[in-house]
């Protein structure tokens, strides 16, 4: 069943992502949601009339399938991270999304605590799976209710920049049409891979002068993704961590729930006291922006208002900063329990491991950096975040898991310690794929959201000239 959803969401999540930046994000959060709600009913539904159900048990794969098509809990995941990065300014990305993180890792410690008084109270397991879904429907009930973070215009922009590129691979497919049947159909399958391929978002950008596409040296974006997909395969270790604590030190279940909770105590503080102080007092502050010159000195009513490039720059690079200082600990970490082996290590430098979550909110927000510079600060992080979290589907459901149980399974007889030299590999990779990486340079491309917002007013009023079709609500409808 996680396989199958794995699959599905790898196939779905960028598409929904790249969706949610052209039709809002509200709307695309409580789908998301809804996969969440199939899930718990499809659950208690077998569970309540199997014996009434086609195929009894294997009914259960149907609420993962349907979990899947609308992108899983990777996408629901990314698209509340795309809405909250709407809602904030670059510089305090990094601060909001480590909050978020950190409430989440609250909610995951008191979650278990609050279902076992349940459990004790009512005698019925499943009263906690109702709990769930009633939660899960809360939560689909207040994202319907949350105003919508993009407006009108922002989102007719991201539809014309759609249909731009979909008008580009189509007279690229014409131009081809004077060589033969063949090789058009095969250079025509090619250029569907490429322009649907959602990994081409981090991919160096092309631009095109006097008709002739050169690419860009710039493989920051994708290194920053393989980084952010390597910490997602190793979080996939950690219950193959305790199995190992398990048979090396002989701990029961309540020794191992006492390291579960001391590290994920550790975790929350982290997240929401600890590294939203730091990252407040740390990283550089936004400076006032400026006039440009020459928007004074033209015809133009209204000036353009330039960030200062610096101040994001130095923002950036704290993040960058931030990250690679995370994944230093979580090397240094686990290498500790690989030479080590003993429980007090495993106690302490896990717990240690902790301090490494401050790595997931920078790279998303250096990620969302690097994206805008590249397309000149008009960004569309709903289709960056989908990529991205097709990239947690890959490691966390479908490589991860069969990774790690076979390392483990071909290894526990021999060497036990083997995960943690694995996993000390794997981070130490994404460390220096994160030393590659490059800060966005200083450049006028980083403009505040008022000139954004006039170049997107303009695209709603070049749409609405095109319009053949839409309600005139600026929103329009899915196109598949």
């Amino acid at each position: 069943m996680s396989t199958s959803m794995g699959v599905l969401s790898c196939l779905t999540s960028a598409w929904w992502g790249s969706l949610s930046d052209r039709y809002g994000r509200t709307r695309l959060m409580c789908l998301a949601v809804t996969g969440l709600v199939a899930l718990d009913i499809n659950f208690l539904i077998v569970n309540l009339f199997a014996d009434r159900l086609p195929g009894g048990y294997w009914f259960l794969i149907i609420g993962p399938l349907i979990d899947g098509c609308v992108g899983g809990v990777a996408f629901a995941d990314a698209s509340i991270q795309a809405y909250l990065s709407d809602c904030v300014d670059r510089n305090s990305r990094s601060r909001v999304f480590a909050l978020s993180l950190g409430l989440a890792s609250a909610g995951g410690a008191v979650g278990p605590i609050i279902g076992a008084f349940l459990l004790r109270f009512t005698q019925r397991p499943l009263s906690v799976y109702y709990l769930i879904a009633l939660i899960h429907v809360v939560q689909m009930l207040m994202l319907g209710l949350a105003p919508e973070s993009l407006s009108y215009s922002q989102m007719a922009a991201a539809r014309l920049q759609h249909a731009e590129r979909q008008r580009v691979a189509s007279r690229d497919q014409q131009r081809s049409g004077k060589l033969n049947v063949l090789l058009v159909r095969f250079l025509t399958c090619l250029r569907k891979i490429k322009h649907q391929n959602p990994f081409s978002v981090l991919m160096p950008a092309v631009s095109e002068v006097n008709s002739i596409k050169k690419w860009s040296n710039d493989w920051s974006l994708c290194l920053v993704a393989g980084s952010y997909g390597l910490m997602i395969l190793v979080d996939e270790s950690y219950l193959y961590q305790y199995q190992f604590a398990a048979a090396a030190f002989g701990w029961s279940s309540e020794a191992i729930n006492v390291n579960v909770s001391l590290w994920g105590g550790v975790r929350a503080l982290h997240l929401v006291v600890l590294l939203p102080a730091i990252i407040k007092l740390l990283k550089p502050k936004p400076s006032s922006p400026s006039i440009d010159a020459q928007t004074i000195n033209s015809s133009s009513l209204t000036p353009t208002l330039l960030a200062k490039p610096h101040n994001l720059r130095s923002a950036a690079s704290f993040d960058l900063a931030l990250s690679r200082i995370s994944l230093f600990v979580l090397v240094f970490a686990y290498l500790i329990i690989a030479l080590d082996g003993t429980p007090w290590a495993f106690n302490t430098f896990t717990v240690l491991g902790a301090l490494s979550s401050g790595f997931l909110p920078a790279v998303q927000s250096i990620a969302l950096e690097l994206h805008a510079n590249r397309t000149s600060g008009r960004e569309e992080s709903g289709k960056l975040l989908g990529v991205l979290s097709l990239v947690r589907a890959l490691g966390s459901q479908i490589i991860g898991p069969a990774f790690y149980g076979f390392t483990y399974l071909k290894t526990v007889a021999i060497f036990p310690r083997a995960i943690f030299v694995v996993s000390t590999i794997i981070v130490g990779i994404g460390f220096v794929l994160l030393i590659f990486v490059k800060v966005p340079k200083e450049s006028s491309n980083f403009q505040l959201e008022e000139e954004s917002e006039l170049d997107a007013n303009e695209a709603l009023l070049e749409e609405q000239r095109h319009d053949d079709g839409d309600d005139g609500d600026g929103r329009g409808v899915f196109a598949l």
